[in-house]
């Protein structure tokens, strides 16, 4: 780990930071920063460039997505200022499940070296061997995608809710999967950053657990649909009951 990264994820926003927040306990919601202490830093510096509006300003790629399928949402973001046409290096940052985000760049692949103005970045998994890839788009550079290997050596699930009367995927519906000991919840979107759009199928890493307990569907009109005792290490299609 290289001593200037100093282990902590750094996006360079112009004008806007864009904290982390925790959710407090009743009675009235309230929202704590944790942002520093999550490990991530964000910063109000851009030099002395001026910029019109935030899409012009770096980090406009960002993944959250579970990587290492060890249930925890880790952290990718295709750095770059296309207003000036100012490379960086992407950022890859893991959830140590502590809440905590380990500045993974320097471990990752010889593409965390190289710098690029990115743009949008949005993940799936295209060789269907069980992890979540990347493909970044770049200006001036070719589009790159990044093979994940090695992120399938634990153990996961990928959740398809079908439409009963269209049989495509249920967009707006809600998964929840509870296994080794956590409870995740994704929602099925279309669009997950700037203009892109990722699998929208929900991926779930289960950690060394070979089985989910239990895998609930809130379908778009709000119909509740409960799978228990699921098998990991498949993808799972659910069709919609009673339509």
């Amino acid at each position: 780990m290289s001593p200037a990264r100093a282990r902590v994820l750094t996006v360079i926003f112009w004008a806007l930071a864009v904290p982390l927040w925790a959710a407090d306990a009743a009675p009235w919601p309230k929202f704590t920063d944790i942002t520093e202490a999550a490990g991530i830093q964000f910063k109000h510096s851009f030099g002395d460039f001026e910029m019109s509006n935030i899409a012009e300003a770096t980090g406009p790629g960002c993944c959250i997505f579970d990587y290492d399928n060890d249930g925890y949402l880790d952290l990718f973001i295709a750095n770059g200022d296309p207003h000036h046409l100012y490379v960086e290096e992407a950022t890859l940052a893991r959830n140590d499940g502590h809440g905590k985000f380990i500045d993974m760049t320097d471990v990752s692949g010889d593409f965390f070296s190289q710098k690029f103005v990115g743009r949008g970045a949005a993940f799936a998994d295209f060789d269907n061997d069980g992890d979540l890839d990347v493909v970044i788009d770049t200006i001036n550079d070719r589009p790159h995608i990044l093979r994940n290997d090695g992120g399938n050596r634990l153990n996961r699930i990928k959740v398809v809710p079908v439409r009963a009367d269209t049989g495509l995927v249920a967009l707006n519906a809600v998964v929840t999967v509870k296994a080794n000991g956590l409870t995740q919840v994704q929602p099925v979107l279309a669009v997950n950053g700037y203009l892109t759009s990722s699998d929208p199928r929900p991926h779930f890493g289960l950690g060394k657990a070979d089985h989910v307990e239990s895998v609930e569907i809130v379908w778009p009109g709000g119909q509740k649909q409960v799978l228990t005792n699921v098998k990991a290490n498949q993808i799972l299609k659910v069709k919609q009951e009673g339509k």
